[in-house]
């Protein structure tokens, strides 16, 4: 509750953007209780620049932990090879991992912690995707680790049955999905994911 709170006051005086107390309408402006753009341009021009040196290069590698393995040169190709397929994986459109990582950097420079969602679209490859931090409620184990994250957002009919048809739904639930999305296919849905410890 006191990170929201704080949280709210920096998205409306310093940086424009962001819900975390109130539900902004979308026709109001975000940024009239600014006054001066300085804090805005500067947290863009540190996201760019921690973006370039964070991301843009070549900023993956597998390595082994093995001393032995560092001299056999069929590991060395395996794991440089393995590594460039990776990062060719990561840096592709498809999966949104530019974007994603350069709206997460923002927001850290803003709030001070950002969301990511890793999805696996089938047929696909992996899909990255920055979360809203007001759509996060995130708790911590006993050693200050963060272990549990749940996330509150909309999506239309359409968008829930498209995400879920072929993820072993259940037969009844996919059913009622199905007639949702075909006769309120924008009408919006609340949806809870919960990530948590499977003890």
């Amino acid at each position: 509750g006191n990170s929201e709170t704080i949280w709210q006051q920096i998205a409306d005086h310093v940086v424009g953007r962001g819900d975390f107390t109130v539900q902004t309408q979308t026709d109001r402006r975000r940024d009239h209780f600014i006054y001066d753009p300085t804090a805005i341009n500067q947290s863009q021009r540190l996201a760019a620049h921690l973006y370039s040196i964070l991301i843009a290069g070549r900023f993956f590698a597998i390595e082994s932990v093995d001393p032995d393995l560092q001299d056999d040169d069929e590991v060395q190709e395996w794991m440089r090879d393995t590594s460039l397929r990776v990062l060719t994986a990561l840096v592709s459109p498809e999966s949104n991992f530019s974007n994603t990582f350069h709206e997460a950097i923002q927001e850290m420079i803003d709030f001070g912690t950002a969301g990511v969602i890793t999805t696996d679209v089938p047929g696909k490859g992996m899909r990255y995707s920055s979360v809203p931090l007001g759509q996060l409620f995130i708790a911590e184990d006993a050693y200050g680790k963060v272990d549990t994250v749940m996330r509150e957002f909309q999506m239309t009919n359409r968008q829930v049955f498209d995400r879920w048809e072929k993820k072993g739904t259940d037969k009844m639930v996919l059913d009622q999905l199905r007639a949702a999305a075909e006769t309120k296919p924008e009408e919006k849905r609340w949806i809870i994911h919960s990530l948590m410890p499977n003890n």
